[in-house]
């Protein structure tokens, strides 16, 4: 997909006249379970990570063969070593995240009654307002024109990151892993100021989280409730504010991701602790950055710029403290060093308020 420019011709951006569109949630749907709570990351963890490609080559779809192609080559036939982008920074995780919290509040109802398989979603397309998208990955200003061509311009560089999901072959008793294009397409509609876009990736990774929250009975059959919709065990966490994808500190928003994920995996009444080492393990990016430089005053000064601003981002853009009863955080100089890293963090409370089980 190439870049895209907008007409100089004014159009009426209302609501009115975008008609039924999907909207962009106030909190970001992170998936929680054990499977998948490195999803939408850097991090080879469990069932799915993110793999940026060399934007020099582009992935295509062909029509007749059903396949998805990178450089000529079957995309499930990768070489990811030669193919990957070396550098993790030119790409932004949090568009995908909130791309992908659109997805699941779209589809959410179908999930409950049971309506939905791999083969509709893979396809599935949302439909959103740009000043509304802008609002939520943007900076505050003007909603402009060339402002909107920038954001639309940035979308469409994901065209080049891929997917990856392990699944299992139940009948040979194998996992292989397969390779999903993380945009599609995006089509732009100046007539009524929206964006409409596929991701076969986030679709998939979506069912695939989903599908392992159904409670099942003894027998391994699904349960469901009164009403006939299906049971889940808890899916996702939704602590994280929309609004951190607008931090200009993105190794800081990663903690904080990994915190809070961390946090609703230790339950109600356990007390979620981790080891700055941990957390350097699950964040590619910071990892990258501590190891592309020697110098240890420069390392530390790393470390203290993401962790300070971590724990402060925590207050602000998460609802932690909303739903932990008396949750303590790390005070803005408990940060580590090079020589602290098995130091740990650790984050007791009294349990989840009423009303937010």
């Amino acid at each position: 997909m190439s870049k895209v420019e907008m007409s100089n011709q004014r159009t009426y951006r209302t609501k009115k006249m975008a008609g039924e569109t999907d909207r962009v949630p106030e909190l970001i749907m992170l998936p929680s379970t054990s499977n998948y709570r490195a999803a939408l990351s850097f991090k080879e963890d469990g069932k799915d990570f993110v793999v940026p490609l060399r934007q020099e080559l582009k992935i295509r779809y062909d029509k007749n063969t059903g396949e998805f192609y990178y450089d000529d080559v079957e995309l499930d036939l990768l070489d990811l070593d030669k193919a990957r982008e070396a550098d993790l920074t030119t790409t932004d995780l949090w568009p995908l995240r909130v791309m992908y919290s659109i997805i699941g509040t779209s589809l959410i109802d179908q999930f409950n009654n049971g309506s939905l398989n791999p083969k509709n979603v893979i396809d599935h397309s949302v439909k959103v307002r740009v000043a509304e998208l802008m609002g939520a990955l943007c900076s505050k200003g003007n909603v402009s024109k060339d402002r909107a061509v920038d954001l639309i311009n940035k979308l469409l560089n994901y065209s080049n990151v891929i997917g990856i999901i392990y699944e299992d072959d139940k009948i040979r008793n194998k996992e292989w892993r397969s390779f999903y294009p993380m945009l599609l397409w995006m089509a732009i509609e100046e007539k009524d100021n929206t964006i409409r876009f596929t991701s076969p990736y986030l679709n998939m990774l979506l069912y695939k989280v989903m599908e392992e929250s159904i409670r099942v009975d003894k027998k391994g059959l699904p349960q469901h409730k009164k009403n006939g919709e299906l049971l889940f065990e808890a899916h996702h966490s939704y602590l994280v504010k929309t609004s951190i994808s607008k931090e200009r500190n993105k190794r800081a928003a990663e903690i904080a991701r990994i915190v809070c994920v961390l946090i609703e995996e230790a339950g109600d009444h356990g007390v979620a602790h981790i080891t700055a080492q941990s957390i350097l393990n699950r964040h590619a990016e910071l990892k990258q950055a501590i190891d592309s430089t020697s110098d240890v005053s420069n390392q530390n000064k790393i470390l203290r710029r993401s962790f300070v601003k971590a724990w402060e981002l925590l207050h602000t853009q998460t609802r932690l403290e909303e739903v932990y009863d008396s949750i303590e955080l790390p005070g803005e100089y408990d940060y580590p060093t090079m020589a602290t890293l098995e130091k740990s963090f650790d984050f007791p409370h009294k349990g989840k308020k009423k009303g937010n089980s």
